[in-house]
């Protein structure tokens, strides 16, 4: 004997009833969480009801800074005009100081290359270090200047150049240790002939 089937049209009935609550859920959380967030931003916008901010706002107005506030036009030359022709000053400074050095650099090099008595590497081992020295001292001299140039004589306080500045001044210390004590064991030769030096050709 076979079991009466049961119509397809239940199974239908079920499984639309099953998506029309689902649908139901799904509409019912959209709408609760625009409600939520619509009443939060109601609350953001209203913040100054809130009970007790008056308070705070009141505190918060009576506290004194100890410092006044950066103004950024601080970085631009042209804000303190008392201080432009210091720094404008610096600036022409710092240019011929790198042609200074620029001309140094040159001389060094002559004396390294070809110059009786320093010249490298044949002749004396002590003045060949001084001139080489010399001359990579007076490059890093250059540099550090130029740096410095190209801060004070732009419009606005320039970082990079200043920390490039520092750097390149702290290597060219560090050279003119380098240079003088080399030089200083031929200098400090007193039994040599001054006289013969001088008149070298």
């Amino acid at each position: 004997m076979e079991k009466p089937r049961a119509p397809k049209g239940r199974w239908y009935m079920a499984g639309a009833a099953v998506a029309a609550l689902a649908l139901v859920g799904v509409v019912a959380k959209v709408s609760h969480s625009s409600l939520s967030k619509s009443k939060t931003l109601d609350e953001i916008e209203n913040w100054g009801e809130l009970p007790g901010m008056d308070q705070v706002i009141h505190k918060a107005q009576a506290l004194k800074m100890d410092k006044p506030l950066r103004n950024l036009q601080d970085l631009f030359y042209d804000s303190q005009p008392e201080e432009l022709p210091w720094i404008r000053t610096e600036c022409v400074i710092d240019t011929v100081q790198a042609a200074a050095y620029l001309a140094q650099a040159v001389v060094f090099l002559y004396k390294a290359i070809d110059y009786d008595g320093l010249e490298c590497p044949n002749n004396s081992p002590v003045g060949c270090a001084a001139s080489v020295a010399g001359f990579i001292t007076s490059i890093t001299w250059i540099a550090s200047y130029l740096s410095f140039a190209a801060n004070a004589c732009g419009q606005a306080v320039n970082n990079g150049a200043l920390c490039a500045g520092d750097f390149t001044a702290l290597m060219a210390n560090f050279g003119e240790i380098a240079t003088v004590g080399a030089a200083a064991r031929a200098d400090c030769d007193f039994g040599k002939n001054a006289l013969q030096i001088l008149t070298r050709t």
